[in-house]
């Protein structure tokens, strides 16, 4: 377990994005910032939690929890809660950028 105030966790997974998303989004490493983290290596889950700050490229996600699963150490799944947890996302040069709310985000990479 690991816990520090406000721990930059770095990534070097990719996030295959669907059809939404700058196409150089899917090559950026994940960063992830909050106040406590917790990483069951064995398992294969990371628990973050307080302020959670999650950036790929131009997508940003807010929430007070994020859980990160990783299979065979490829990400598989990342489960975001917040009140609201909010996600942002430029889809393409031309576009504005894709505002989202909700209290759960949930994206399952496989």
């Amino acid at each position: 377990m690991y816990s520090n105030n406000k721990m930059l966790m770095t990534c070097l997974l990719l996030l295959s994005q669907s059809g939404w998303g700058l196409e150089s989004d899917r090559d950026q490493p994940i960063y992830i910032e909050a106040d406590r983290i917790t990483v069951k290596e064995k398992e294969g889950v990371s628990f973050y939690e307080g302020n959670v700050q999650f950036t790929q490229g131009s997508l940003r996600v807010n929430g007070d929890e994020v859980t990160v699963f990783l299979q065979d150490e490829i990400l598989s799944k990342v489960i975001v809660i917040g009140s609201p947890a909010t996600l942002i996302q430029q889809p393409d040069h031309r576009q504005k950028p894709v505002n989202a709310k909700a209290t759960r985000m949930e994206y399952d990479a496989k």
